[in-house]
C-alpha cells in the first residue's frame, strides 16, 4: 500500500525537478502548494476539519484531497491547497514548522516540448 504512495510522491518530485531538463519546461501556480500530511492521530477528529486547520495556517483552503493515494487510515494524505493572499513561498514558510506537514511542494505545471 505504501508503495503506491511512494510511487506517486516520486512522480511529483520528478516532475518538480524537470524544470531545467532539455525537452521540459515548468512553471508553478502561484499561491498553491501540494502537501503531504501525516494522518490525524485522534480517531475522533474529522479529517476534513484536520486538513482545513492545516491549510488555514497558510491562509489557504483545501482545493483537492487525493484520496486514491491514501489507501489506509495510517497512510499520509496528499492534498492541494490554495491561498488568495499569500505567495507560494510565504505559504511554505508558514507551514515549515508544523510537524503534521511532511512535505510542501509548489504546484508545478510541466510541459513536454517536442525535440528539435
Amino acid at each position: 500500500m505504501k508503495n503506491i504512495f511512494l510511487f506517486a510522491a516520486m512522480i511529483v518530485v520528478c516532475l518538480t525537478l524537470t524544470g531545467g531538463t532539455p525537452g521540459f519546461s515548468a512553471d508553478r501556480v502561484e499561491g498553491e502548494l501540494l502537501l503531504t500530511v501525516a494522518p490525524p492521530t485522534d480517531a475522533g477528529l474529522d479529517r476534513d476539519d484536520y486538513l482545513a486547520d492545516i491549510a488555514r495556517l497558510a491562509d489557504a483552503a483545501v482545493v483537492k484531497v487525493y484520496d486514491a493515494l491514501s489507501l489506509t487510515p495510517d497512510d499520509p494524505l496528499l492534498l492541494l491547497i490554495r491561498s488568495e493572499t499569500l505567495s507560494t513561498d510565504e505559504m511554505a514558510a508558514r507551514l515549515d514548522e508544523d510537524e503534521r506537514v511532511l512535505s510542501a511542494t509548489p504546484n508545478e505545471i510541466v510541459r513536454i516540448r517536442k525535440a528539435n
